[in-house]
């Protein structure tokens, strides 16, 4: 991904340029122009949706993110030492599938208590950025379910998806595809 002007709208005609050059020697003065503040990215596992963010929030000033697995994992580490378990979930080993099915069973097991649940935790966080003043625009990661979407637009926000031509993996969870169909402002070919 060296630029981001391969986005493309789902008609297929080229999106309007999201960045403005503002030095031709300083790459870190690109600002996102036209990109709304909030900006959420869905797609499928393995499309490269952490490789697209890592690449705007490094070339990119005042870009922020947030992850909605983050308050999954840090809600799920707290269970796990208040009931004294040995193991807590890391970035090394959530991908592992022991970890993986129990991230993703106590993410619907909120949804199903509340349908808003990890939502509204993600709302409350992005707010707080928005106050810091520190960023122009935030990413909000690990979207999958529609009342995550339905939040992002009630805040103002555009829905990107990314997509990796080829990608064969094969869906292991119900809430890793859950939005698939859904309409989206941009989407990134990586």
């Amino acid at each position: 991904l060296k630029q981001l002007d391969s986005i493309t709208q789902l008609d297929g005609e080229p999106h309007k340029p999201c960045y403005e050059e503002k030095s031709e020697t300083n790459k870190k003065d690109l600002l996102l122009k036209n990109a709304p503040q909030v900006i959420g990215i869905a797609g499928m596992p393995k499309s490269g949706k952490d490789v697209v963010v890592d690449y705007i929030v490094a070339n990119y000033r005042k870009v922020g993110r947030t992850v909605f697995s983050d308050y999954v994992i840090s809600e799920v580490n707290t269970y796990l030492k208040e009931n004294n378990f040995q193991h807590i979930i890391t970035a090394d080993n959530k991908s592992e599938t022991i970890y993986r099915e129990l991230l993703q069973d106590w993410g619907i097991g909120r949804f199903e208590e509340r349908n808003t649940y990890w939502s509204d935790k993600i709302k409350e966080g992005v707010a707080t950025m928005k106050k810091s003043s520190s960023f122009d625009i935030i990413l909000i990661t690990g979207v999958r379910l529609p009342s995550d979407f339905d939040m992002i637009e009630e805040i103002g926000g555009d829905m990107w998806r990314v997509q990796r031509p080829g990608n064969t993996y094969s869906v292991e969870h119900e809430i890793e595809d859950g939005c698939a169909e859904r309409q989206v402002a941009c989407i990134i070919e990586n």
